[in-house]
């Protein structure tokens, strides 16, 4: 009975961790059928007061001493937003960020995009102190054929994230 208990803790405990990991078991992510919001609305998201204020998909980003280009095939998309820090300590916002198409992939922020971006760029490294506001751009390499792209946000990193319309 003790094995039996243990295993079926254990199986309890994988299940939660891949589920919190992003793991799917080819279900849809409860975010999909969730509520999305529009650009321009400014959305509580745990402590995060966050407004998705433009996007726009480019072939290349930086100036003439740092730029990336998207590889043939892909687009840069840049999402223009503004984070503020309403919570009683300094956080950062690594992992923060994700985009989703009307396909259900999903993208992380380009590393090297958010390089070429410099000043611009609101890097997920950025450490936001309580009640600090901060403006930027994050950027995703994405296939020339994504469609109905939404900009998510984590407010806590093992929830799903909040998504808005672009």
């Amino acid at each position: 009975m003790h094995k039996t208990a243990s295993l079926a803790l254990s199986l309890a405990l994988l299940t939660l961790f891949t589920l919190a990991c992003g793991g799917q078991g080819g279900a849809k992510s409860a975010a999909t059928v969730e509520a999305s919001h529009a650009m321009d609305d400014q959305v509580m998201v745990e402590t995060f007061a966050v407004t998705v204020t433009d996007e726009r998909q480019r072939q290349s980003v930086g100036n003439k001493l740092i730029s990336h280009e998207a590889p043939d095939g892909s687009a840069l998309q840049l999402v223009e937003l503004t984070v503020r820090n309403d919570h009683t300590d300094a956080v950062n916002l690594v992992g923060r960020f994700s985009l989703r198409d009307d396909e259900d992939r999903t993208y992380a922020p380009t590393p090297e995009c958010q390089f070429a971006l410099g000043a611009s760029g609101l890097s997920g490294l950025k450490q936001l102190n309580p009640a600090q506001e901060e403006s930027g751009e994050v950027c995703f390499q994405v296939p020339d054929d994504a469609s109905g792209l939404q900009f998510g946000f984590k407010g806590a990193l093992l929830k799903p994230p909040v998504w808005f319309d672009l």
